[in-house]
């Protein structure tokens, strides 16, 4: 038990004993409350300081998730920068918690301990000194008094003895009870003090240990990271380390090479011929001379400034039409003059080296585009079949209808809408679907053609069925596709656990699921699989595959349409008869080892490629359309192929002859190369029978 720090027996007496322990006692409170305010100072600093190192560091991440987006491209240092940000926010968390525990614990109570307990003692102390100046003047007054028992007061009037005794006894008790007050609040607070001051300090102590345990923790998650981002900045350094080796001989490119005019490599720009500086003279009045880059570049002569950003000026469209020589009339080196039927220009290289190479290099970009120009002639004469011809005109009068006139916006947007699936958006489901991929054929909404946008049109091309104009030909595409029939193509095969997008879901799941369906193609199904039911088992019906074919859509106009069907119900027979022909031709029997026959097989299964993908044999075209009527072909299909030549780049080959568009977009989906060239039929590619048979998709 902690004892008093004054006897209450010293206190009544008032004697010199309690006046030096209360001196004492009070000028130790008055130090302690100066060293308590100088802590509750730096506490206060404390928090202020760290207050804002968290918003420094604030700003600091903020830095840091701009930086990455400078390396927006680099996968490598996006992840990076933004998982140290990510840190470094956690970081600020815990010590936000830290400095919130400081003021809660150490500060708040320093403070309090100094305005109430410690005020308390003082405001004691002022009233004991207060009571002791007044009993110290009533007992002067006592001693005062004469011997006649009467003094006279201020206002001159009579004072017994009686009165100065009992204000001498009223102002000692009234001492007393203060001196005891004052005495017991210095003991509380000597004494209170100690484990106040301590529990705060432990409180902050835990604070700290609660904090560097949440760091623990982190870092001990972010430590793999940690490892593996320093192995990357290792490697880092080594490749900065071997380019500042290979870049150590970089001047000795200045004497081997010169930069007047350079030939660029065919890996890294093959499709231009020839690129450098020459001097370009102005057709302004001053025939001023301005040096710019120049480029020979698919056929055309193109040139920017040097610190121009990446706009290019074309100076020629068309080099077959262009001449070029050397110039004779200008009093300047190295001019040559490049001629075409409607301007001249006249170019000034930097050397007679330059001057030659761009001479040269322009003949022969001169030569190559009439040489691409013959060939583009003479390749569509000899692929002109007598179908092609018959076709000639039409296909040629739509070219020039497609070149001078666009389909009206709302003029085909409910037709597009009628088409199967195509009421509704063909990756989410979502009805208000007005916008439409051109590259695929379907109709998407609003959120899902933001991220088509984001493939690249490589990919998806996106156009709005309502505020863009479209070509005869992409609405064509259009009609003869649908959502219904696109997405049995690319969702042929989704697995169980496939998360699909919906109407309303998050952009990130919507991005995924388009991502995996256009540009993963993972849910495309093997062709001769989506043309062949799973669970029919030929093997156990006698039947064995060997051959397949590609439907043929056959185009026909209104007018045709309302006739009698007499050519389709022979072009039936002819086909049916047909597939009969090849049985017969195929027909075999397995035998066993000792010659007996068994299982005996005689039936021969024609597979039709894409026959899920739509039953219309027939496409009932427009009234615009009709000069692309096939009325009158006989066959509807194909001829069939050995199972052996079953390809990807073969389906797209006979699916562009066929003009069947979905089989096409089929191929295409399984990976067929657009560019892919048959051998065994003239060197065509699938481009040559799309243009027989009038086919726009490729």
């Amino acid at each position: 038990m902690t004892a008093l720090l004054i006897p209450f027996e010293e206190c009544l007496r008032d004697s010199p004993y309690f006046r030096d322990a209360a001196e004492l006692n009070q000028n130790q409170l008055d130090e302690l409350e100066g060293k308590l305010e100088k802590m509750l100072k730096t506490c206060n600093a404390m928090i202020n300081s760290g207050k804002e190192l968290i918003q420094n560091q604030s700003h600091l991440v903020s830095n840091v998730y701009d930086l990455s987006q400078y390396f927006k491209g680099d996968e490598r240092m996006t992840t990076s920068l933004n998982k140290v940000a990510h840190t470094q926010q956690e970081i600020m968390k815990f010590k936000s918690i830290l400095l919130d525990q400081a003021s809660r614990s150490l500060s708040r109570v320093i403070s309090n301990f100094i305005q109430k307990d410690i005020k308390r003692v003082k405001d004691a102390k002022v009233l004991l000194d207060k009571v002791t100046a007044d009993c110290d003047n009533a007992l002067n007054k006592y001693a005062n008094l004469p011997k006649s028992g009467f003094s006279v007061n201020r206002l001159s009037e009579k004072v017994s003895p009686e009165e100065t005794q009992n204000l001498v006894m009223a102002t000692r008790a009234c001492f007393r009870h203060t001196a005891l007050d004052y005495v017991c609040a210095l003991s509380i607070v000597k004494s209170k003090f100690k484990h106040e001051i301590l529990d705060a300090i432990l409180c902050f102590m835990h604070a700290n240990s609660t904090y560097f345990h949440q760091g623990s923790d982190l870092f001990q998650d972010v430590d793999p990271f940690l490892k593996k981002l320093g192995n990357e900045i290792s490697s880092m350094r080594e490749e900065t380390n071997d380019l500042e080796k290979m870049l150590d001989n970089r001047h000795t490119i200045v004497h081997n090479k010169d930069m007047v005019a350079t030939s660029t490599s065919k890996i890294q720009r093959p499709s231009i011929l020839l690129e450098g500086y020459l001097f370009k003279r102005t057709s302004s009045k001053f025939k001023t001379w301005n040096r710019r880059w120049f480029i020979i570049w698919k056929n055309q002569l193109a040139y920017r400034k040097r610190n121009g950003g990446m706009e290019i000026s074309v100076m020629e469209e068309d080099l077959k039409l262009c001449s070029v020589k050397p110039s004779t009339e200008i009093d300047r080196r190295f001019c040559f003059e490049i001629n075409s039927p409607s301007k001249s220009h006249t170019l000034q290289a930097d050397s007679e080296e330059s001057f030659n190479a761009w001479l040269l290099a322009l003949q022969q970009a001169i030569g190559i585009a009439l040489q691409q120009s013959f060939n583009n002639h003479e390749n569509n004469r000899e692929d002109q079949t007598p179908e092609a011809r018959s076709l000639h005109k039409s296909l040629s009068s739509s070219s020039l209808s497609s070149s001078s006139s666009k389909t009206g916006n709302y003029g085909f947007y409910e037709t597009i809408r009628k088409i199967p699936g195509n009421d509704r958006c063909c990756d989410c489901g979502s009805t208000d679907a007005k916008w439409a991929s051109i590259n695929l054929g379907i109709v998407v909404c609003v959120d899902c053609s933001g991220i088509h946008r984001s493939l690249g049109v490589h990919f998806s091309k996106v156009r709005s069925l309502t505020l863009d104009s479209w070509e005869p030909e992409i609405v064509k595409v259009m009609k003869e596709l649908g959502n219904e029939v696109v997405n049995k193509i690319y969702l042929a095969h989704i697995p169980d656990n496939a998360v699909q997008a919906t109407l309303g879901c998050s952009n990130a799941v919507r991005e995924e699921w388009i991502q995996s369906k256009y540009v993963k193609r993972k849910f495309v199904r093997d062709a001769l699989l989506l043309s062949k039911p799973p669970e029919e088992d030929d093997s156990s019906r006698g039947r064995i595959i060997r051959h397949w074919s590609v439907r043929k859509i056959r185009r026909r106009s209104k007018s045709g349409s309302r006739k009698t069907d007499d050519r389709s119900d022979k072009s039936a027979k002819l086909s049916t008869e047909s597939a009969a022909s090849v049985d017969k031709e195929n027909k075999c029997f397995d035998t066993s080892k000792d010659g007996e026959l068994e299982n005996p097989v005689n039936t021969v299964e024609i597979v039709t490629i894409g026959e899920d993908l739509g039953d219309k044999s027939f496409l009932i075209l427009s009234e615009d359309d009709n000069e692309d009527s096939t009325d009158g072909e006989d066959n509807i299909s194909i001829g069939a192929e050995s199972l052996s030549k079953l390809s990807p780049e073969m389906i797209l080959y006979k699916a562009s002859r066929a003009h069947n568009i979905p089989v096409m977009a089929l191929a295409i989906a399984l990976g067929a190369d657009k560019n892919w060239i048959n051998e065994e039929d003239k060197q065509r590619t699938p481009l040559h029978q799309a243009v027989i048979s009038v086919s726009v998709f490729l």
